[in-house]
């Protein structure tokens, strides 16, 4: 009997036993469960916020991205664009539509001007020549004349090279000549004259002081570029105007006289001799002012 009672006392003792193992492995297991959990909803928020922060940072990124573009929109535009070559158009304060055309993409640049009754063809030839000096040339009808529309109006043709000046302003040029020819060059010394106009030097070729109600009488006082004045000593009016001009204009200033009595851009065909002057005088005095 006595042996009997120890084995039921051992057995309970083992039986209490195994229930508190038993218990603390529950235990055990339930703290396990819950650190898991608790680590991966850490985990998950320190996720999200790095996703946030990395979130934030491409919209700082792109922010100062746009805000670079717009300034180089702003700032770097004209650098960015180079000159369109062949025919182009413009058209002036009065609403007429102007054609001319580009010769060359290098950073001077010669405005060319016609004489009358020629148009811009007779630059043709002279544009090319300045590309080779690497110049670039723009050339154009005046209103009325070859491919630009409107009537022929003489005393507004200066309109016409101020709408071409206009175009222009939106092209990275170092620097701006104007070059006519007779009434062409009348009209570049009144649009050198405006003080709102940067230009480099000024050339004119057989230029009259007055012509159909185009005039240059009052303009040429005010110019302070460097100017060139050109003619032929037989082209009676172009060389009286010519010397009107180089005395009543300040420094620096020159002038060429030419033997000879042909006119404007009629110089390079029939005397071939002072067209070849007219070429070297042009070179070297937009190289040494």
């Amino acid at each position: 009997m006595r042996r009997n009672s120890f084995l039921a006392g051992t057995t309970l003792v083992a039986l209490f036993i195994f229930t508190i193992s038993s218990l603390s492995c529950k235990s055990n297991q339930i703290n396990t469960v819950t650190l898991k959990t608790e680590t991966t909803v850490s985990n998950n928020e320190t996720s999200k916020t790095n996703t946030g922060n990395v979130s934030e940072l491409d919209k700082t990124t792109v922010s100062r991205e746009n805000a670079t573009t717009a300034t180089k929109t702003k700032e770097d535009i004209k650098t960015e664009n180079s000159l369109p070559q062949g025919e182009i158009g413009f058209k002036t304060e009065d609403g007429i539509n102007i054609n001319g055309n580009i010769f060359g993409n290098f950073k001077k640049l010669a405005v060319l001007s016609h004489m009358f009754p020629s148009d811009q063809k007779s630059w043709f030839g002279f544009a090319e020549f300045l590309n080779e000096n690497k110049i670039a040339a723009l050339t154009y009808d005046f209103r009325g004349y070859g491919k630009s529309q409107g009537n022929k109006d003489i005393a507004n043709i200066y309109k016409d090279l101020g709408a071409a000046l206009k175009f222009l302003n939106q092209y990275d040029l170092s620097e701006i000549y104007l070059i006519g020819a007779s009434m062409g060059g009348t009209a570049s010394i009144i649009i050198a004259a405006k003080q709102d106009i940067n230009i480099s030097k000024l050339i004119t070729i057989s230029a009259p002081d007055e012509f159909q109600n185009l005039s240059a009488k009052d303009a040429i006082k005010n110019i302070r570029c460097p100017k060139l004045f050109i003619a032929s000593k037989s082209d009676d009016y172009a060389f009286q105007s010519m010397n009107f001009f180089y005395d009543n204009s300040s420094e620096p200033k020159e002038k060429l006289v030419l033997s000879g009595k042909s006119h404007g851009t009629f110089i390079f065909d029939e005397e071939p001799e002072n067209g070849e002057k007219i070429k070297e005088a042009v070179i070297s005095f937009l190289i040494n002012h």
